[in-house]
Formats: structure tokens, sequence, C-alpha cells
């Protein structure tokens, strides 16, 4: 076979690696990809007391990552409680990071006696002011 002959079939197989390759690199980056930053929920002062939604309850003594409401004292800082809000199945399978659900929206309630909470799925939930009654809503 003469080397013109060979170039088709050469140029024919270089294509379909190159083609392979390209699936397997957007195959991989979807894999790769990483997690959107969580959301910046800003603290909520209500009466003497400041409710804040921090990214891990480990340093509370809560072992979940979002979904936790803690309030502090807003003159001096001091924690006056923590608590789950909701918790979020782990699925041993898959990477930690990306399943994890933060807060995304810290309010105050039309009652005035609860934080109205959304997380990032927008799932809302409420809990009182005192820390009790943690619900999710409908």
């Amino acid at each position: 076979m003469s080397p013109r002959a060979r170039r088709p079939r050469a140029a024919a197989t270089v294509g379909a690696l190159l083609a392979t390759v390209a699936v397997h690199a957007a195959q991989s980056a979807d894999v790769n990809k990483k997690r959107r930053a969580p959301p910046d929920v800003p603290a909520l002062v209500v009466g003497a007391l400041r409710y804040e939604a921090p990214l891990a309850g480990g340093p509370f003594g809560l072992a979940q990552v979002g979904g936790v409401v803690v309030a502090r004292r807003a003159d001096s800082g001091d924690l006056v409680w923590a608590r789950s809000v909701y918790t979020t199945p782990v699925d041993p399978h898959m990477e930690r990071d990306k399943q994890d659900v933060f807060i995304a929206s810290l309010t105050l309630a039309a009652d005035g006696r609860h934080l109205a909470i959304v997380d990032e799925r927008g799932r809302r939930f409420e809990i009182g002011l005192d820390g009790s009654g943690a619900r999710t809503l409908p």
C-alpha cells in the first residue's frame, strides 16, 4: 500500500482518538466540578441577640456541615445556643463537600418570634428565637 493510501486511515484514527480524548475530558470536568461557594448569610440582630448561620456545626458541638444556627449575645459575642435546623443525609459513595446544603437566608419571621430560614435548595424552615421548635415549613 502506498503512503498516500495510508494517510486517510491515519487521519481517521487521529480524529477518532481526539474525539475520544475530548469526551473523556468533558466527563472528567463534570465529575471534578467544585461546588459553588456557600452563600454569605449576614448575621441578624434581634433585641439583645445576634443570630448567625455558620458553615459548620463542629465548633459548636454539632456534627454536621450546613443547617446550623447559633445565637450570641449581641454585646459580648458570648454563645447562647447552637441548633441544627435540618440534617442532610450523606451518601458515602459521593464526595462529601458536594452533598453539603447550606443556609441561604436567615430573616425574622413575620410573627417576630421565629427565625425564617431558607436553604440552598429552597426548602423553608423556622426556629424559635430561643432555639426551640425547629421545623420544616410547607
